[in-house]
């Protein structure tokens, strides 16, 4: 199976940034995501999941080279403050077969510019008010969502079978 991670970022200026980590492009949702472009290995954080209402912040770190990047200078000039971004995974399977998870998806409301030997890091801070009740919107738990991520796990083929023969109350 192959992970891919998918971000895109909007700014006030109406541009966008959409990357990979994959290796290959990606097309989604009439978005072309780049692969290798500005994502700092290692510089995704995990999105934390709640039964309860609250503010989830999700950070990603982005590589700039150059002081003059149009990225570096949308940062700087707040261009980024308050608009949206967006985190999905890709999973492909070995048989071809993909599937495509949104994970987050938020307002940019912080970064910070760190000064490195061969550029500058990015990292950025997004905020969203998150309910998840019992589960992540659009996940499901059934035994194929289950086998496709685990082939051999037989452990729901049975959960949707009724069974008849169940006498309740006194005989």
């Amino acid at each position: 199976m192959i992970i891919r991670n998918l971000i895109k970022m909007n700014f006030t200026n109406g541009g966008e940034l959409a990357m990979t980590d994959g290796g290959v492009p990606v097309q989604f949702n009439g978005t072309l995501y780049e692969p290798d472009l500005y994502l700092d290995e290692d510089g995704i954080t995990e999105v934390e999941e709640s039964l309860e209402i609250t503010t989830n912040d999700w950070n990603v770190s982005l590589n700039v080279l150059s002081p003059d990047d149009p990225v570096l200078l949308a940062f700087t000039s707040h261009a980024y403050l308050n608009q949206r971004v967006s985190y999905y995974r890709q999973y492909v399977w070995d048989d071809g077969t993909e599937q495509i998870r949104k994970l987050f998806e938020g307002l940019m409301i912080d970064f910070e510019a760190i000064d490195a030997e061969d550029g500058y890091t990015i990292q950025v801070t997004a905020s969203a008010n998150i309910v998840h009740w019992q589960q992540v919107r659009g996940r499901t738990t059934n035994s194929d969502s289950q086998q496709q991520l685990y082939p051999n796990d037989k452990g729901f083929e049975f959960a949707g079978t009724e069974t008849q023969d169940i006498k309740w109350g006194k005989s």
